[in-house]
């Protein structure tokens, strides 16, 4: 598996490399949900061939490898949801290429728009041939801002209340956390309109899946561990 020293930020090359494996990993959860096997067996054939030619083998790890090289059916339900929110991490990706917006934290992205502006199942596009990072600030500011939602999402889970989010941002001693007004309702963080505290559980449940992965991905990006699956997560 290519990877990159220690606590050094991964290139931009590396960073396209893993964008495209995630995405894959999240196509070959959705095929497993697919009752046609036949069916479900061609994409996954396309998606090795195109593995295969679009030199990413290096980049996958061990895991990520036995999922791709694994029959339909054999995922098993933990592992076909965890494939398919790697969505989230791809699009956090894409995004510190330049190729896209991230959704609101309460959102999921797009599954069509992250494999269109990662070229997934196809080849590169000159644009990509090169690619570029976004700022050093920029990627360490949306950092702390996921860092911001995972945590509060993940405090809300074991001590339910409220929270004033811009009051404690500028106040905690892990921080300053990175928060704004397009995050908040009512001065704490907001699940489809309404304060955390007022959220379902499985509103709840669907936004902390979304702020883990996106937490992974921008702390990988960081440097904190070559090995993606590695990296942490904790808050």
């Amino acid at each position: 598996m290519d990877t990159e020293s220690e606590n050094q930020p991964p290139s931009a090359d590396r960073v396209l490399r893993r964008a495209r494996v995630l995405a894959a990993i999240a196509h070959r959860g959705l095929i497993e949900q697919d009752r046609d096997r036949d069916r479900a067996r061609g994409v996954l054939a396309q998606i090795r061939r195109w593995i295969g030619n679009e030199g990413l083998h290096g980049e996958l790890e061990p895991e990520e490898r036995a999922r791709i090289e694994s029959d339909v059916g054999a995922l098993g339900a933990e592992a076909t949801v965890a494939a398919v929110w790697r969505f989230e991490g791809a699009a956090v990706l894409g995004w510190a290429l330049g190729l896209m917006q991230l959704p609101p934290h309460d959102r999921v992205n797009d599954v069509g728009a992250v494999s269109t502006a990662l070229a997934v199942g196809g080849s590169l596009p000159e644009a990509l041939r090169a690619p570029t990072l976004r700022s050093a600030r920029s990627i360490d500011r949306m950092r702390e801002r996921l860092f911001a939602i995972h945590w509060r999402v993940v405090e809300q889970r074991l001590r339910p209340g409220t929270i004033d989010l811009v009051a404690f941002a500028r106040t905690a001693w892990f921080g300053p956390l990175e928060v704004d007004s397009s995050m908040l309702v009512d001065g704490d963080l907001g699940i489809d309109g309404a304060p955390i505290a007022r959220a379902s559980a499985d509103a709840l449940r669907r936004v902390t899946a979304i702020a883990r992965e996106r937490h992974q991905a921008i702390n990988w990006l960081n440097g904190d561990d070559p090995i993606y699956s590695e990296v942490d997560v904790s808050t």
